[in-house]
C-alpha cells in the first residue's frame, strides 16, 4: 500500500522544532515496519524547485528523495476539477489537486497533510476517511498494529464534569491559549468565579480534552449583530491536546447529547479558521456550518431543533440530514436491522464496564472514542442502504442491544488493501486481522455514525416477544412493530 504526504510533512521529517518532529518519526517508523510505500509526487519536487534559497532547496530535495516516486500519476482535466468543485488559481492550488486527484484515482491509498484546504477539497470528493491528519495517521497506524492484549491492557478514559476552579489554569495544556489570547488567564479565572464547568478528559493527573461551555438566549454571534433566536450551547474553549485519539468527536457526542437532552436550538463555537484547521474540518463534518465573523474569529453554528424536518427531505439525502442534525435521524421510510457483534470487538468499538455505555464514560482506543465507526462481516444482505437504522447486538454474553447507528456507506470486498483503504479511520480491526477475514471469502464493510447508547439495554427476551424470532447471528430486518415498541421512544422520535 502507498501512502502520500505532503510536501510540508517531508520537509518536517528532519527539521527540529516544526510539526511534531517526534510524532512524524513515529509515524514513518511504524508505517515501514506495515511495509506501506511511502510516495512523494514529481509536481512536490517542482514546487521545492522554485525556492530562491539554494542551500535550502538543496538539502529539501534531498530529503523528499529518499523516498519513492509516485510512478505516472493522474492528472485532472477542466472537466475533473469542475465535477469535483475543486478550484485552481494558483500554483499552490495545481499541487494540491494533483495530490489528491491521486488519492481520488486510488494510485495511492492514503493522503496525509496538515493543510485545511485539501481537507476541504476531499469532504467535496467524498475523500475525507482517507485524506489524514498527522495525529490521525499515526493513531490509525498504531491500532492497525495492535496486539490481542490490548483490551486488557488499555487504560479507560472518562469525559468528566468539572467546575474550572477544580482545574488549575498553570496547567501547561493551556499554553497554546495563552499564546494566541494574553488575556485567557484573566478570563479563566473570571468565569471560574462565575462556577463555569467543562467537560474534561484527563490522562492520569494530565488533561487531555477540555470544553467549557455555556447556556444563552438570543445572543449576537457575530461582528456584524446577527442573533441565534432561543436557547443556545457556546462551546467557549474547545481544546484536545492528542488529536489521534479522537477526543474531539467524544466531546462532541457528549456536547450534542447534552444539547439534545436540555432542549437547546444551537450549539455554536468561535474559532480562529487559520490556526486551528483540524478543529474547523472537525466541526462541519458534524454539521456546523459557516455563520459569519466574530471580531477575529470565526461562528460555527449547529441547529438542533427538533422538528426542523417537514417531510421534505429526499430518501437519498437521509444520510446528510442525518450529519446536519446529528443526533436527531430520520427513522420513516428507512429499514431497521439487528447487528450481531462478539464481545471482544464489541468492547474495542463500544466500550462499556458495566451492561451499557454511560454518557460520560469515554474508550480504550480512537475508534471507541469516535462518532465515525466501521463494522465488517460476512452477511449476504444486499438490501441494507444509507441512512438504515442498525441496532448492534452483543453476542454471547449479555444478548442485548444497546447501540444504535446509522448506515452511511455499504460496499463489499474481496480484496484486502481496498478494504483497508476504505476503513481506515474508522475500524477497530488490524491489518492483519482484516487480512486473514477476508482470505475466507468476501467481507462486506459498513461506515456508520453512531446515533445514541440506549438508556437501558434491550435484551434478547424482549426482542422475541415483539417478534424477533430465532437466533441473531448475521445481520437481519428488524420489524417495524418491535421497532417502534422497544427503541422509538428511547431515541426520542
Amino acid at each position: 500500500m502507498k501512502v502520500l504526504f505532503d510536501t510540508n510533512i517531508f520537509i518536517s521529517l528532519e527539521t527540529p522544532g516544526e510539526v511534531l518532529p517526534g510524532t512524524l518519526s513515529d509515524m514513518v517508523r511504524i508505517a515501514r515496519g506495515l511495509h506501506y510505500d511511502i510516495c512523494y509526487h514529481h509536481a512536490q519536487i517542482e514546487d521545492l524547485m522554485r525556492d530562491k534559497d539554494e542551500q535550502r532547496k538543496a538539502a529539501q530535495l534531498s530529503r523528499i528523495r529518499q523516498y519513492a516516486l509516485l510512478q505516472k500519476p493522474p492528472i485532472p482535466t477542466d472537466s475533473d476539477l469542475k465535477t469535483l468543485g475543486w478550484k485552481q488559481n494558483s500554483e499552490h492550488d495545481r499541487v494540491d489537486n494533483l495530490l489528491l486527484f491521486s488519492l481520488k484515482r486510488s494510485a495511492v491509498s492514503f493522503l496525509v497533510t496538515e493543510d485545511r484546504g485539501i481537507h476541504k477539497n476531499a469532504a467535496r470528493a467524498g475523500l475525507s476517511d482517507r485524506v489524514f491528519f498527522v495525529e490521525d495517521f499515526l493513531a490509525y497506524l498504531r491500532n492497525a498494529q495492535r496486539t490481542d492484549d490490548f483490551v486488557s491492557t488499555g487504560t479507560y478514559v472518562y469525559v468528566e464534569k468539572k467546575f474550572l476552579y477544580e482545574i488549575d489554569v498553570e496547567d501547561a495544556f493551556f499554553d497554546s491559549l495563552r499564546q494566541g489570547y494574553p488575556d485567557f488567564n484573566d478570563w479563566y479565572h473570571r468565569k471560574s468565579e462565575e462556577d463555569r464547568q467543562a467537560w474534561t478528559i484527563l490522562s492520569g493527573r494530565s488533561i487531555s480534552a477540555l470544553c467549557i461551555y455555556k447556556e444563552e438566549r438570543d445572543e449576537k454571534v457575530t461582528s456584524a449583530g446577527e442573533i441565534l433566536r432561543g436557547k443556545s450551547l457556546k462551546l467557549c474553549t474547545f481544546k484536545v491536546a492528542d488529536l489521534g485519539k479522537k477526543y474531539g468527536e467524544r466531546l462532541l457526542y457528549v456536547a450534542f447529547n447534552y444539547a439534545m437532552d436540555n432542549k437547546f436550538d444551537y450549539v455554536y463555537i468561535q474559532v480562529q479558521e487559520e490556526k486551528h484547521g483540524y478543529l474547523v474540518s472537525l466541526l462541519t463534518d458534524f454539521g456546523f456550518t459557516k455563520f459569519g465573523d466574530y471580531n477575529n474569529d470565526t461562528t460555527y453554528v449547529k441547529n438542533m431543533r427538533v422538528g426542523v424536518w417537514k417531510g421534505s427531505v429526499d430518501r437519498n439525502d437521509y444520510v446528510k440530514y442525518a450529519i446536519a442534525h446529528y443526533p436527531h435521524i430520520i427513522d420513516i421510510g428507512v429499514k431497521k436491522y439487528i447487528v450481531p457483534i462478539r464481545p471482544y470487538y464489541h468492547d474495542l468499538l463500544f466500550p462499556d464496564r458495566s451492561q451499557y455505555q454511560d454518557l460520560f464514560q469515554g474508550g480504550l482506543s480512537s475508534e471507541s472514542n469516535a462518532i465515525k465507526k466501521a463494522y465488517l462481516c460476512k452477511s449476504p444482505i444486499r438490501d441494507l442502504r444509507p441512512g438504515d437504522l442498525l441496532f448492534f447486538y452483543r453476542s454471547k454474553d449479555s444478548q442485548s442491544i444497546c447501540s444504535v447507528g446509522i448506515a452511511e456507506k455499504i460496499k463489499r470486498f474481496t480484496n484486502a488493501e481496498d478494504l483497508i483503504s476504505f476503513v481506515s479511520k474508522r475500524t477497530v480491526y488490524t491489518h492483519e486481522e482484516i487480512r486473514k477475514f477476508i482470505s475466507k471469502g468476501e467481507v462486506l464493510a459498513i461506515l456508520f455514525r453512531l446515533i445514541r447508547y440506549l438508556k437501558q439495554p434491550v435484551e434478547r427476551k424482549s426482542l422475541l416477544r415483539n417478534g424477533v424470532k430465532g437466533q441473531i447471528q448475521t445481520i437481519r430486518a428488524m420489524p417495524e412493530c418491535a421497532y417502534r415498541q422497544l427503541f422509538k421512544k428511547d431515541l426520542g422520535l
